[in-house]
């Protein structure tokens, strides 16, 4: 067999996969691959073919056990003492990766790490303590994700014992449907638990046992472990240190950020728009540390040792160690993980003399980071990685065939540059068929002009990464030379910015797509390697050629493609979307005649403030099929409900913008002036609606604009918020914006025509003012389910008691995003009444 490792590895992942979906017990798993291991060896040895089904099932039921083995965790793990609620806590652990100090949007200090956990002491527990441990303290495991809001933590460094005391609970993201979600992530990476630490100035350390004698936080205390106990890794984070220092310190913004990506991994300081042009020409690999940054490493350090006359064996052996270190160095992401290992395998065959297979060693690395992490399956950079090397593999050979047939075939002096030109063409377009699926499905886009733009970005890439080699070793000793080597670097950074800025923006340089399903991927790959499968497959006494089975794909493609077209005109009703933004507001309103209206956008709309706009309310548009709003309904101006707009302005085609013209509060952060200047420059239509006003569309349903009064110059508040009713098929929806008493005194003069089935609650369940105006508000409504819009953990302690204790007495059910995620309200065609489905169920 030439690649074992291949043909084990997919019945593996298969395994994996069918393990997180059927959630057996362990005990199951094994049994049947251990019984189907036994079947291969005692009955079906001397039939071939039954044989490798039996032995491929034996793999795929490992693959299982795998999977359910790595979601079993211990009893004292810290998953099992928290939830999803806050728990004031003292936890005590080892600090166990580099710690990373940033500054907020809020302009305060925020040091992330990872907490490894060793023992803990919830507040409001007794006497409970383990063994050898204090008073209420108990031995735990497991990691922690900590966020330490203070400046006295920048010194922390790996492998620090510290004590920290905060709020923990489970890890959550936005929970909205089909979309990224943060908690599986980091449940992939092994985490299940976040801590929020705010820390006081002046804090020190105290207390004896390694533990705190009292309440209060220790930070920054070295640990009391033996001296060379990862060691290795601590030499890797104070190199990883140095690094950025010296960015810091010759480099300016935004070159220092995107030296940081591509050196060691860090892409927190790199500007949202130029990661936007990198996701848009298909070259995002770039600003990620990928097998193209460790064989350039690789090479340069080979080079090196090759200068110094060591011997070819011992080069390969040094060069592997020097690459194993550079992983620690930039983080150990399964791409450089995957590259270093196939780097070590390459390495020790050539010690061996025996020539490695590069399949069989993509084969080899991807189960070595499977069976350490069977949910590895699941994280995007390992799909990324591994698909994009393998298809470049697999279909490199066969795209240069089809290329070169149409080459012209004279000899002259571009011969040689010509046929390197049609291979980097070859590789780019054989990663591109191989990604184009995943990176719909993560990034919701088509890039036809990465097979350009890759020609620019790739050459450049190893120019910056030799370069940075050099500045380095220049920087500690002829500090002249590497700022004007570091000036050269910048100038080359701003010209690979330009190019591709241009590319992103020429027209049909990429599409916006929602994600792919399970079965069209599934699919797709089934079709691309029919041409690499052999001649013909035999069933029983049946064959079946490629061009048969290629036929069967199709039309499966085919009934897939009518199925969901069908399916779309079968759902000809209403639909209301309101999405989980954390603190803010934001509905999708899908009406009936193929019409459809987005009402407020979430926050965002700033340089460094998580954007909701291009991370949540854009990738849900398109996953739908949304590349064009017929309406954005702005009910006022403030940053929760404005600022998650301005992406949708700026890359959707919109027919017009409504808001109530209010004057815009001058602390808005520069929202507001952005806003108008987008709508000039798109050249969209901007309404002004107050009461009395209707929104109207053919064949749809009108939307009543009930609030602000008429009038002009109206300040820009939450009471002046645009409150809108809509009925379709006899449900009845009131959307409140975020007025309060003063409003809600004139809005109770309408009396019964307030009555609603679904109300959007207003102000985030917040405080209203008056309570007897906000209860006569509520009565008249009287809706059946009130949908409250907030954020998790949010500072304003919304929604509050009052506002919850009110709607609850209008005989009215309550769904809050904060606790059911994203909640979509479908209004059923065929009779009066609606159904109900949320994004996560607690």
């Amino acid at each position: 067999m030439k690649r074992p490792a291949l043909y084990i590895l997919i019945p593996f992942c298969a395994g994996i996969a069918a393990g997180s979906v059927l959630n057996l017990p362990v005990f199951y798993g094994i049994s049947i691959a251990v019984a189907s291991s036994a079947i291969i060896s005692l009955i079906y040895l001397k039939n071939r073919s039954v044989s490798h089904l039996a032995l491929y099932a034996a793999i795929f039921f490992c693959g299982i056990a795998a999977y359910s083995h790595s979601c079993i965790l211990p009893k004292d793990h810290i998953a099992n003492f928290i939830s999803d609620d806050d728990k004031n806590v003292i936890i005590s652990g080892t600090v166990a990766d580099d710690p990373v100090t940033t500054r907020t949007f809020y302009r305060t200090y925020k040091t992330e790490f990872l907490l490894d956990a060793k023992s803990l002491k919830l507040e409001d527990e007794g006497r409970r303590g383990g063994l050898n441990l204090p008073y209420g303290w108990r031995s735990v495991t497991g990691l922690v994700k900590a966020a330490v809001f203070s400046k006295d933590v920048q010194n922390l460094h790996y492998g620090d014992e510290v004590t920290l005391e905060g709020a923990i609970y489970k890890p959550q993201g936005l929970s909205n449907p089909g979309l990224f979600d943060y908690a599986r992530y980091l449940n992939v990476k092994g985490i299940y638990a976040s801590l929020r630490v705010k820390a006081e100035n002046g804090l020190g350390c105290r207390g004896g046992l390694n533990l705190p004698y009292s309440s209060k936080a220790c930070f920054g205390r070295r640990g009391q472990s033996p001296f060379f106990k990862n060691f290795f890794k601590r030499c890797a984070f104070k190199v990883r240190n140095k690094i950025k220092s010296a960015i810091d310190e010759y480099f300016k913004m935004p070159y220092s950020g995107f030296l940081k990506a591509i050196i060691v991994g860090d892409r927190s300081a790199l500007p949202g728009k130029i990661k936007d042009d990198f996701v848009k020409t298909g070259t995002v690999h770039v600003i990620a540390i990928s097998g193209l940054n460790v064989g350039l490493i690789a090479a340069i350090f080979l080079a090196f040792f090759r200068l110094l006359r060591i011997p070819r064996r011992l080069n390969l052996a040094v060069t592997a160690l020097g690459l194993i270190f550079y992983s620690f160095v930039a983080g150990s992401d399964p791409p450089i993980v995957r590259a270093v290992i196939m780097f070590c395998i390459y390495a020790a065959g050539c010690l061996i003399k025996r020539d490695a297979d590069i399949l069989n060693s993509l084969s080899i690395a991807a189960l070595a980071i499977l069976l350490w992490n069977p949910k590895a399956l699941y994280d995007p950079s390992f799909q990324l990685s591994f698909i994009a090397l393998g298809s470049t593999i697999v279909f490199t050979s066969l795209v240069n065939g089809l290329l070169k047939a149409c080459a012209l075939r004279r000899e002259n002096f571009m011969m040689k540059a010509k046929r390197y030109m049609l291979d980097g063409v070859s590789a780019s377009v054989a990663s591109w068929i191989g990604m184009a699926p995943l990176i719909a499905a993560y990034f919701n886009i088509i890039s036809p002009v990465s097979i350009i733009a890759n020609f620019i970005a790739i050459p450049m890439l190893f120019l910056l990464t030799a370069a940075s080699f050099i500045f380095f070793a220049l920087s500690s000793v002829l500090p002249v030379l590497a700022s004007i080597l570091a000036h050269g670097m910048q100038s080359a950074m701003q010209a690979l910015f330009s190019s591709n800025g241009i590319l992103a923006d020429i027209p049909l340089a990429y599409f916006r797509v929602g994600a792919p399903s399970a079965a069209f991927v599934i699919l797709y790959y089934a079709l691309i390697l029919v041409p690499l499968a052999p001649g013909g497959f035999k069933f029983g006494k049946r064959a079946a050629c490629k061009g048969a089975i290629a036929i069967a794909i199709l039309a499966l493609f085919n009934a897939q493609a009518w199925w969901n077209v069908l399916a779309e005109r079968k759902a000809r009703g209403a639909e209301v979307t309101f999405l989980d933004v954390g603190q803010g507001d934001c509905a999708f309103v899908r009406l009936p005649k193929k019409a459809n209206v987005l009402i407020d956008g979430g926050a965002g709309g700033e340089e460094g403030k998580f954007d909701i706009g291009g991370s949540v309310v854009a990738p849900f548009l398109w996953n739908r099929g949304v590349s064009s709003v017929d309406a954005v309904i702005v009910t006022h101006l403030h940053g929760d409900h404005l600022g998650g707009l301005l992406y949708v302005l700026k890359n959707f085609k919109v027919g017009c913008v409504i808001d109530s013209g209010a004057a815009a509060e001058a602390d808005d952060g520069g929202i507001y002036d952005e806003y108008v200047r987008t709508i000039k420059e798109r050249r969209i239509r901007r309404i002004t609606a107050r009461e009395g006003d209707v929104i109207t569309s053919s064949g749809n349903p009108d939307i009543y604009v009930l609030n602000p009064a008429k009038g002009s110059g109206i300040a820009d508040s939450n009471d002046n918020s645009l409150v809108l009713k809509m009925t379709c098929g006899g449900v009845k929806f009131l959307f409140c914006g975020d007025i309060k008493d003063s409003a809600m005194s004139r809005l109770n003069s309408y009396g019964g025509f307030l009555k609603s089935d679904i109300m959007k609650a207003p102000h985030h369940g917040g405080r209203l003012g008056n309570y007897a105006v906000v209860s006569s508000f509520f009565d008249y409504v009287s809706p059946e389910l009130s949908m409250i819009s907030v954020g998790r953990r949010n500072k304003y302690g919304m929604p509050s008691e009052e506002t919850v204790g009110i709607i609850r007495s209008s005989g009215s059910e309550i769904c809050a995003t904060n606790r059911n995620g994203a909640i979509k309200i479908s209004v059923v065609p065929t009779r009066s009444g609606y159904k109900r489905e949320f994004a996560n169920k607690n």
